[in-house]
């Protein structure tokens, strides 16, 4: 690293041959923004808002993968009985 800086002034990486990747800083931001936005909303809903909010065309794959990236998980809501005096009655006498 320190060789790297006397060298060439940078201490940045080198951009490597391969796949670009086709969502940026400010698109996966936008991402977060529209996930967060409607939670509930199926992927196909958030797909068609990102695009329409920003500019790059991706595939609905591209976006599960940035949401799982992005710390959003589809989970189900934990059940909590509904525990009224009644029914704490009931469950104790049985």
């Amino acid at each position: 690293m320190i060789k790297k800086e006397d060298v060439s002034d940078d201490c940045q990486n080198v951009l490597r041959p391969g796949t670009p990747v086709k969502l940026r800083d400010r698109d996966r931001r936008m991402l977060s923004k529209a996930i967060r936005k409607g939670r509930t909303q199926p992927m196909a809903h958030i797909l068609q808002e990102f695009q329409q909010v920003s500019g790059p065309v991706v595939l609905i794959n591209t976006i599960r993968k940035k949401t799982h990236f992005l710390c959003f998980y589809g989970r189900a809501a934990i059940h909590i009985p509904l525990v009224t005096k009644f029914n704490r009655a009931a469950r104790l006498s049985w």
